[in-house]
């Protein structure tokens, strides 16, 4: 992933456990020097930051107004990347110095689990590494300076502790430790799996983070954003109006409110995009034993639309389409089973089809899906018939005739680079991420198209994320 600013617009929507954080445990960051387009005395990201906070019940000593520029005036673009010197000295030590402050008897450093930024504050950080001096990746080809930064805000006391570098203004590792997004194994927190694919608890940000806090005292970054100041707040209020009434609706494909998951992408072989997909896919289907949206679970199965195929929906007017070819002597009769034909990049075809879906042959013999046995080689699906199937068959799983998906709930797909295609009609509280190192391109259109929370990259190289 390819150091990513998040768009994030809505904090807990889809949890499934009990214990989320509350209001209190959020904080809210606004830009003291962006313009005021509707000339009320506040700068439109002070107006926002207010209006989320008022629309989410959010304390008011909960805000922190901080510096986007140096000197006075008006700060408007979000484009420019700041000098870490002073993101470091204006911006990561005064939201330092919030966090140690104390709202009554507690520290905010002790109750915020969430740092929410507001439309104005700038997308970036320099950092000064160059491509000879990066500490990761010497002598790399990437322009290793810009940095996401909301990531620079993740791990604030490590960050804080290591300072940058005088004249150099790069900065500083701590004894034994490290800055966010430089080491790969900071890339996958420790609550990743926790509340994914690999344990039953703990299911939440909050949950995982207070088993110690000593260890896990990092934060949750995420920030409103639109193409204007009207525009981020009917974000917010589209996240609410999905909290309230997004729901499982495969059952009744018929209702306006009914909503798909699309994962899309180009079956390469770089950046782990196949298993990225079928591990996605396969916990939005239920697959994952502790995936909310198994059968039984509390959100049940959804509706789902697969491509695997080079072009992306859309491209070069391509439709969704799963396909395999059939290994020889694959074909079990008896057992209802095909074997898929193995290589070493598509080993994890199997995974990509969906169990009570058709598929289809090149001779029109058609089979249902009964079940899907994925472990690496070979892959087999369980159909309802096998008889009209033979060796080295090429199948298809039977998606959609039409091109635009109008009722798209979630989209997750890479890897065409800062691209669009523009076939989809996103529900309201929709999310999407489209994952390739433009993709801010990606997220920015797909906001004018009804998606509610996305998240795009602001630079290469990979192994960065905020």
């Amino acid at each position: 992933m390819k150091a990513l600013f998040l768009l994030f617009l809505i904090i807990g929507s889809f949890s499934v456990s009990a214990t989320p954080a509350g209001p209190d445990g959020v904080l809210v960051l606004y830009s003291v020097n962006w313009p005021d387009s509707n000339g009320n005395g506040l700068p439109d990201t002070r107006d926002l930051a207010e209006y989320y906070m008022q629309r989410r019940g959010i304390p008011a000593q909960n805000i922190l107004g901080i510096p986007t520029r140096t000197g006075t005036g008006y700060n408007t673009s979000m484009d420019g990347a700041l000098d870490y010197s002073f993101f470091y000295d204006s911006i990561l030590t005064k939201v330092n110095a919030k966090l140690e402050s104390y709202d009554g008897p507690v520290k905010f450093r002790d109750k915020i689990y969430y740092i929410v930024m507001t439309y104005g504050i700038p997308y970036k950080v320099n950092t000064n590494f160059a491509t000879d001096n990066h500490p990761l990746w010497p002598g790399g080809s990437y322009a290793h300076n810009i940095r996401s930064l909301d990531q620079w805000l993740v791990n604030i006391d490590t960050n804080v502790a290591g300072t940058y570098e005088a004249g150099t203004n790069r900065p500083i590792r701590t004894a034994g430790g490290s800055y966010i997004g430089v080491t790969q194994q900071e890339l996958f927190p420790s609550w990743y799996s926790h509340i994914t694919r690999y344990t039953a608890s703990p299911t939440t940000f909050k949950e995982a983070r207070d088993l110690n806090r000593a260890y896990y005292n990092y934060y949750l970054v995420t920030r409103i954003d639109g193409h204007s100041l009207m525009h981020a707040k009917s974000l917010v209020d589209k996240a609410l109006y999905a909290e309230r009434y997004l729901q499982n609706l495969s059952a009744t494909p018929e209702h306006p409110y009914h909503g798909v998951g699309v994962f899309d992408q180009d079956f390469g072989t770089d950046a782990g995009h196949a298993p990225h997909l079928v591990n996605t896919k396969r916990w939005f289907d239920g697959a994952d034993t502790y995936s909310p949206f198994k059968t039984g679970g509390p959100l049940g199965p959804w509706s789902l639309i697969v491509d695997g195929h080079t072009d992306e929906i859309g491209q070069n007017s391509h439709l969704p389409i799963v396909s395999a070819q059939v290994a020889t002597a694959g074909v079990d009769t008896a057992q209802k089973r095909l074997t898929l034909n193995f290589t070493s990049t598509k080993y994890y075809l199997g995974g990509l089809f969906t169990a009570g879906k058709t598929i289809v042959n090149h001779e029109g013999d058609t089979a249902v899906i009964d079940s899907i046995a994925n472990a690496a080689n070979p892959s087999y699906l369980f159909i309802n018939d096998a008889s009209g199937f033979d060796p080295l068959d090429s199948i298809f799983e039977v998606g959609p005739d039409q091109l635009l998906v109008p009722n798209t709930l979630f989209y997750y797909g890479y890897y065409t680079f800062g691209a669009y295609y523009d076939v989809y009609k996103f529900q309201t509280g929709a999310l999407g991420f489209h994952m390739d190192s433009g993709s801010r391109y990606w997220s920015m259109r797909a906001i004018r198209r009804n998606i509610t929370a996305t998240g795009g990259a602001v630079s290469e190289p990979a192994l960065t994320i905020s």
